[in-house]
């Protein structure tokens, strides 16, 4: 079945927002990466046109306090605020975050820019007592790259 690209931006704003109201009560605790990866393809699999970064919030016991999508991009980048993050961190009494954001093209591998967004988040995490997880990169169904399990993360 074909579908138009203005039906695919239609279910995608339906299935982000019933997957943000469906999430928002739920107790959910991720302890593994395999779970954090399985949790964000839920999140963000829907978006296939345009670059999302998005945050899950946590407290001490890794428990989800949410999940926001924070910024939305074109095909191929994303404007990412780390002042915001950490304001939302704050407003949220978060005390560990895990950033991720999809590749629409499919690859995983990290760019510069990836890189770099990775360590500014790490240096505001840092004076803020707050906990940066990993930074995960999402890309064809199934595939998926952390920052923190290929070491490009100084934990």
């Amino acid at each position: 079945m074909k579908y138009h690209k203005e039906d695919l931006k239609k279910m995608e704003k339906i299935l982000r927002e019933n997957a943000e109201v469906y999430f928002k009560d739920k107790k959910i605790q991720l302890k593994r990466p395999d779970e954090v990866v399985k949790y964000l393809e839920g999140c963000l699999s829907n978006s296939i046109d345009k670059e999302i970064f998005g945050c899950i919030f946590m407290n001490n016991k890794n428990f989800v306090l949410s999940f926001e999508i924070l910024f939305e991009g074109t095909i191929d980048c994303s404007v990412v605020y780390p002042r915001e993050i950490m304001k939302r961190c704050l407003e949220l009494n978060s005390n560990s975050i895990l950033v991720c954001h999809n590749h629409p093209a499919g690859a995983t591998e990290p760019s510069s820019s990836d890189h770099n967004l990775t360590v500014e988040l790490k240096s505001a995490c840092d004076a803020l007592d707050i906990r940066l997880l990993d930074h995960i990169i999402l890309g064809r169904p199934g595939e998926s790259y952390s920052m923190k399990d290929n070491g490009d993360m100084r934990l």
